[in-house]
């Protein structure tokens, strides 16, 4: 069993396709806690005149929070998902 639908396969392969260009990172808040998302950004063109944007979000950055209540499926199994601290520590002594 998975979770993951055709349309996020769909969102997963436009983000790796370099043709579409309207994919950004978007410093964002979830629950009160600092996070990022994925987010597509389309022109408003069917308002006549107007400056305005869609921004649709199409991933989530997971939070600390949110990470200790994921779990995965793996089969029929549940797996506790962890985070990695992947902070660069950008000393220059990596």
């Amino acid at each position: 069993m998975t979770n993951i639908t055709p349309q996020h396969k769909e969102l997963f392969e436009a983000i790796r396709n370099p043709h579409y260009g309207n994919f950004a990172l978007l410093s964002v808040v979830y629950d009160g806690e600092p996070a990022a998302a994925v987010v597509v950004v389309n022109e408003e063109s069917q308002i006549v005149g107007s400056d305005s944007v869609q921004v649709t979000p199409v991933a989530v950055f997971l939070t600390d929070g949110m990470c200790d209540k994921l779990v995965a499926h793996v089969g029929s199994d549940s797996v506790q998902v962890t985070r990695r601290d992947t902070t660069e520590r950008g000393d220059g002594n990596e």
